[in-house]
């Protein structure tokens, strides 16, 4: 029983339901989902796609703006390094004392390996170098180097494994050499890029190197200053300190390896991890193409970054010496977006309760105006099939309650019609067969009790009784 119960209830339910769906129910819920969900869903979206090109301005400006900053630091950097360079290599005291730990070398007549161990070269070091050792110590730098017109490494503040080696013999491979060459052939300062250097340890450093030149214009060697990239980290941190956790600006050069330390990697990163995302290539093709954009060129790009999660960047070219860098300014795109995102979760939430709620009042009118109408075309339905005695009950006072009151008074005139015509039908069909009855030539009592047996039958009486006035005008019952 409680299972047939269940069956009736949810047969009614799923009826309910269609009914809902369909017809006028169904096109009334529809208008009013979209009459109140479109403007709310359009002016939602315009809100969030312009507080998002918002935040993609205000994020490109603090990109561009940051990755300009602190190339420009980078490059005062460089050329403090250039400056520091020339202002040493120009320093009497450091062009006697290469002139002399040449002589010292000449005389000897050692090999310079042996000569840095002499007591000689120690006597000339001790006297002449402690200028080169201070100045140094006072500026951070990984090491000094005087090097002879050979390319004989004569001096080094930190007397490092490369001391009393040849540079263009013992380490010609590396950028240091090469860039020493250089420099050797044009007499123009120049910077070798950041390489693992082994006699510093296999420590990543750079090297800045000028030509020296004696009283007559002579050039007897070269001055070279090993550059720690750590003084790169030191002020390339805006980003970091703006309060975004995600925030980073790193220097990568035409490897696209990473010149910098990465705040954000768990991992060592300099010279180590190659950068070869979107915004680095967009770099490369820039500098081989020799395309040079001003800041209000720039335009941040969304894509993948170093660390495996979507990033809004931007890059600066800048060059020291004649080495390209990249400078890259970066920030994840959740962070960059995270009040448009925060916005866009309310705006989703507010579209669901409004619709809900929508979706509820829509029910409710919905059926309001439904009803009546779906009542008053099922009982149109019943009077087409001739029951007359259908009457609706009239619940409001608006149009549909008159059409209501209408109808019923059609009804009303298609039952007062209807009956009329009954009668009449009764009538005539009744005189036709009583005619029917009284035809033929029949005697009176006969015909008197055909006509009573047939009015009593067709009007339904019980008994009957029809009298005939005789001649002396008296009354005499001939049937019944």
């Amino acid at each position: 029983m409680t299972s047939n119960n269940d069956q009736i209830a949810g047969s009614q339910k799923r009826a309910s339901f269609k009914l809902l769906l369909s017809g006028l129910t169904g096109k009334l819920l529809l208008w009013f989902l979209l009459i109140s969900l479109v403007p709310v869903t359009a002016v939602s979206l315009i809100s969030y796609l312009n507080s998002r090109n918002s935040l993609i301005r205000a994020a490109n400006d603090l990109l561009v703006s940051t990755a300009r900053i602190e190339a420009e630091k980078v490059l005062s950097l460089g050329e403090r390094w250039l400056i520091d360079a020339r202002m040493q290599a120009l320093n009497k005291e450091n062009i006697r004392l290469l002139k002399d730990m040449r002589k010292a070398y000449e005389a000897s007549g050692q090999s310079p390996e042996k000569f840095v161990e002499s007591f000689s070269w120690l006597e000339i070091e001790d006297e002449r170098g402690g200028d080169l050792r201070n100045f140094q110590s006072a500026y951070g730098y990984a090491d000094i180097f005087l090097i002879d017109s050979d390319g004989n490494i004569l001096f080094s503040s930190f007397a490092n494994d490369d001391l009393g080696t040849n540079l263009f013999s013992g380490t010609s491979d590396t950028l240091f050499a090469r860039t020493a060459g250089k420099v050797f052939k044009t007499g123009m300062a120049g910077f070798s890029d950041f390489e693992v250097y082994g006699p510093l340890n296999n420590q990543v450093a750079g090297f800045v190197i000028h030509d020296m030149l004696d009283d007559e214009g002579n050039r007897i060697g070269l001055l070279a200053i090993g550059i720690h990239p750590m003084q790169i980290d030191f002020v390339m941190n805006d980003l970091s300190d703006s309060g975004k956790k995600s925030a980073e600006v790193y220097l990568v050069g035409t490897d696209l390896k990473m010149r910098t330390h990465s705040i954000l990697a768990k991992k060592e990163t300099l010279l180590k991890k190659r950068i070869d995302t979107e915004q680095t290539r967009v770099w490369s093709e820039e500098r081989k193409a020799a395309k040079v954009e001003t800041d209000h060129m720039k335009k941040a790009l969304v894509y993948m970054g170093p660390h495996g999660k979507k990033v809004l960047g931007v890059h600066y070219p800048i060059r020291i010496g004649e080495v390209p860098f990249g400078v890259i300014a970066e920030i994840e795109e959740q962070e960059a977006f995270a009040p448009a995102i925060e916005l866009r979760a309310i705006v989703i939430v507010l579209l669901i309760a409004t619709g809900v709620v929508v979706l509820f009042f829509a029910v409710f009118l919905a059926r309001r105006i439904a009803r009546p109408i779906l009542d008053l075309s099922k009982s149109a339905d019943r009077v087409a099939a001739g029951r007359f005695d259908q009457e609706i009950q009239i619940k409001s006072r608006d149009e549909i309650g008159r059409l209501e009151k209408s109808f019923n008074n059609m009804v009303k005139n298609l039952r007062d019609i209807s009956g009329k015509a009954q009668r009449e039908n009764w009538l005539k069909s009744g005189a036709a067969q009583l005619n029917d009855v009284m035809s033929g030539e029949k005697r009176p009592g006969a015909l008197s009790r055909g006509v009573i047996s047939f009015l009593a039958g067709y009007l339904n009486a019980q008994v009957g009784a029809i009298y005939l006035m005789d001649n002396n005008n008296q009354l005499r019952m001939e049937g019944s």
